[in-house]
């Protein structure tokens, strides 16, 4: 239990001193102002779905508000409080322990953090717990902010009693939860509370803990308690909470601080005003001569940013703005003062900026030249001096042999009289250090021409092996003259070169005897068509040129045994080779295939062409190559295909090494049938009409007719005409020979289809006799006359050229009564038709 009178006599002992002391306000901002306007106060952070929980929310002090300060030992101007009790008694002087208006709840996510972390073992519950959370999206990768604890647990109680804080940081992606309040610098995780910061000053009962992040005491072990700019016995220094973070992921930040097992001793925490960072763009320190770290000039620097891929990035050099560069990343090769400006499109008015300097070393240009080459003797003078000498401030050197340092050596010039490899290190005044590396070597190759030899070509390259060195790199002198690497050369005698290579040489020569080579022809392949036999000459034409000659025969790549005389009698289909020998071993070969010339011939099959002018007869030949024969039609002609235009029968002789195949063919020249049975007709029901399909074109006399009624064969119609009496489709297929000629008709009804006078009409515009038709009339008889009378014989219609346009109406158009008309009819060339007509409605 705490020792409250302990710390009333403290009070009674402490002088009064008139303080400079904070001033808090609960209502000059609301929640949520304290969070947008005092706590963050910055467009780069996206904030939203702010709650908070104290006091007030169970009709007791409010532990949260704003405060602002004038003393300057609190590092702080204004800021959040957040207290576990009223925050209205946060105000110093030091002279309470216990801030009115606690006894409310705690919050379960702080007590469960704190148990499992295992640090407290006397931890029962938390109250008063005082919270503030709100949702944000970060625009770049780092959040921070500034915040002091301060509690009345120091001193007294420091050893094991103290209340707890945490800023829990959960990214609403991943779902992960940190704590961003804890100890700096320490191992595993520290939360900030008063027993893991405290100075054993002010409790000789255990030991300091991370005693250089606690700051002031208010009491008679530190400062006048009267002094105190809060109401707090005891205050940490300045800390900052950091924590990396996505740009552009949603995180939710829980702020809360509460008391350990009781309601009284309490605690706060202050945030600064404006302190929450979002990050920056960092393009680290300068990088200049005057701070050690400026690079050489034959270097690069990347600067590089890391924000969200949406962000719109402006690099500058020297202020000005530097075209076409506007990702994370800028390559940097000249000195200058280089600045960066990050715009995120989700929050325009967030302009975050950075610059550095970069200054780049002049770097010393080291250059011992090529690879020295020598044949015997080993000496050379090495010189690193650099390049740009005059750029530099001064240089200095040291020489390796094959990479061990050379004692002593740190001239810009080595004497050089070994082979191996040499390097210079030469660093510059600014301390860029460049190297150079060069081989002395002694050059050992070899030069080969081959051995003598007798040629049966009529020419001959003489191609030198070289080894140990790179033929290309090399010049050459033959004794001809010549300086290509290789010579061709088509006569006896002795050939030598000389190859040079950084001025060593080296020589070979061979002696070359050009000898004759046998010219053996066997002629070309042959073909037999029944008897198999052939005579084969190997004697070379050139047989006077040559000395003794000998012969090998090989048949299928087997040698015939016994066969050594300049012909070979042939009586089997096979490969025949060759070889003949001179006695200076030039070879002279040839070989023959000899075959059964097995082969076919078709013209295809006879051809009826119809309504055709030409026809192509192109043979199909199977068994040989068509070009390797010759061709003979009974036309005379010799082509591979002919082009034909009359009716006949046509053969071919395919001629292939004597042999001879052939074919015939017919081709029939023929015409389509030229059929037309006139064009669709009416007629009368009773009417027979004939059809007749006789083509009006020559047919032979081989023509048959097939007839069709609506898409069905006439079993039986077989002549050139056919009667017929029902309405429908009629057609025909006259066949000549195969030549096959078509035609259709269709045959209907007049409407009035048996072709009678009507005796009346009834225009009812029904469809049924609405009209006097006489159509079968106007196509048998010509154009008619149509008169029409009334009872009283006056003409009431009439029309030339008539067909069926009487429907009950007079010439004028007017519907004429129900009754008994009378017409009459007149025909051309015949006498006119008259009766009587009834019109009815």
């Amino acid at each position: 239990m705490k020792n409250y009178l302990f710390f009333i006599a403290f009070l009674i002992l402490v002088p009064v001193v008139q303080a400079q002391v904070i001033t808090v306000s609960t209502t000059e901002f609301t929640n949520e102002e304290l969070v947008t306007e005092v706590l963050i106060n910055s467009p780069c952070a996206i904030v939203d779905n702010i709650s908070t929980v104290t006091g007030t929310n169970f009709g007791l002090g409010n532990g949260i508000g704003y405060f602002e300060n004038t003393n300057p030992n609190f590092p702080m101007q204004n800021g959040v409080i957040l207290a576990t009790g009223s925050v209205n008694d946060a105000p110093g002087p030091n002279t309470s322990n216990t801030f009115a208006g606690g006894g409310w709840p705690g919050d379960p996510q702080l007590f469960n953090y704190i148990q499992n972390l295992g640090i407290d073992p006397g931890l029962t519950s938390y109250n008063d717990a005082t919270i503030m959370e709100f949702d944000f999206t970060p625009l770049t990768d780092s959040i921070s902010f500034n915040f002091v604890f301060g509690s009345n647990e120091y001193g007294t109680f420091q050893c094991s009693f103290s209340d707890a804080f945490a800023f829990f940081l959960e990214d609403m992606v991943t779902g992960d939860v940190v704590n961003m309040a804890l100890v700096p610098d320490t191992p595993g995780e520290v939360p900030i509370s008063v027993t893991t910061i405290r100075d054993q000053t002010h409790n000789g009962s255990c030991s300091s803990e991370n005693p250089e992040f606690f700051d002031v005491y208010y009491g008679t072990t530190g400062q006048p308690p009267a002094s105190a700019p809060v109401n707090l016995n005891g205050l940490t220094v300045l800390m900052q909470a950091w924590q990396f973070v996505t740009p552009n992921n949603p995180y939710r930040m829980k702020l809360v601080v509460a008391d350990r097992n009781d309601s009284s001793w309490d605690s706060a925490v202050f945030i600064e005003g404006g302190s929450f960072f979002i990050g920056s763009a960092d393009l680290g320190e300068d990088l200049t001569i005057a701070n050690g770290n400026a690079p050489c000039d034959d270097e690069e620097i990347i600067l590089s940013v890391d924000t969200s891929p949406d962000s719109i990035i402006t690099w500058f050099f020297n202020g000005d703005i530097i075209p076409d560069e506007n990702g994370p990343e800028l390559i940097v090769t000249v000195s200058g003062t280089y600045g960066v400006e990050i715009q995120n499109p989700d929050a325009p008015d967030c302009i975050i900026t950075d610059e550095v300097i970069v200054e780049f070393i002049t770097a010393p240009i080291v250059n011992l030249g090529d690879d020295i080459l020598v044949c015997d003797n080993v000496f050379a003078i090495l010189d690193a001096t650099p390049l740009n000498i005059n750029d530099l401030g001064g240089a200095t050197y040291e020489w390796l042999f094959n990479g061990e340092l050379i004692p002593g050596e740190n001239e810009p010039t080595l004497e050089v009289t070994e082979v191996g490899d040499y390097t210079a290190e030469v660093t510059s005044d600014l301390g860029c250090l460049r190297s150079d590396t060069v081989s002395v070597i002694i050059v050992d190759y070899t030069v080969d021409l081959g051995d003598d030899a007798i040629v049966c070509e009529d020419t001959f390259e003489i191609i030198p092996t070289i080894e140990g060195i790179n033929p290309a790199d090399a010049t050459y002198l033959w004794s001809t003259g010549e300086t290509t690497p290789t010579i061709t050369v088509s006569e006896t005698g002795n050939y030598s070169v000389e190859v040079t290579f950084s001025d060593c040489v080296e020589t070979d020569d061979i002696n070359l005897t050009f000898a004759p080579q046998p010219l053996v022809d066997l002629g070309g392949d042959f073909y037999f068509c029944d008897e198999l036999f052939a005579t084969l000459d190997a004697t070379p034409e050139n047989i006077n040129e040559l000395g003794s000659v000998t012969y090998e025969w090989f048949f299928n790549g087997a040698l015939i045994v016994g066969e050594n005389n300049p012909t070979l009698e042939v009586t089997e289909i096979g490969d025949y080779a060759v070889e003949v020998t001179s006695d200076q071993e030039c070879v002279g070969t040839d070989e023959i295939s000899v075959f059964v010339a097995n082969y076919s011939v078709d013209l295809g099959a006879d051809v009826i062409l119809c309504d055709g002018e030409s026809y192509e007869i192109i043979p199909v030949i199977e068994g040989i190559d068509p070009s390797q024969a010759s061709f003979l039609w009974s036309t005379g002609e010799t082509s591979f295909s002919i082009v034909v235009t009359t009716s006949g029968n046509y053969s071919l002789d395919v001629i292939f090494f004597n042999c001879v195949e052939s074919d015939t063919v017919s081709v029939n020249f023929r015409n389509i049938p030229e059929v037309n049975l006139g064009e669709n007709t009416l007629k009368c029901a009773q009417e027979i009409l004939t059809l007749n399909a006789t083509p009006s074109n020559e047919t032979s006399e081989n023509v048959t007719y097939t007839w069709f009624f609506n898409g069905g064969v006439i079993t039986g119609a077989t002549s050139p005409t056919l009667d017929v009496t029902d309405a429908g489709i009629y057609a025909v297929e006259v066949n000549d020979d195969g030549c096959i000629g078509v035609d259709d008709i269709v045959v209907s009804f007049y409407a009035n289809e048996n072709c009678v006078i009507t005796q009346g009409i009834s225009p009812n515009n029904d469809g049924l006799n609405d009209c006097f038709d006489l159509l079968f009339l106007n196509d048998k008889s010509g154009p008619l006359e149509l008169v029409i009378l009334n009872r009283h014989g006056r003409v009431v219609f009439e029309q030339n050229n008539y067909v069926d346009e009487w429907c009950g109406q007079s010439d004028d158009g007017e519907a004429l009564p129900v009754g008994n008309y009378f017409y009459v009819i007149k025909i051309q060339n015949e006498d006119p038709l008259t009766g009587y007509i009834y019109l009815n409605k």
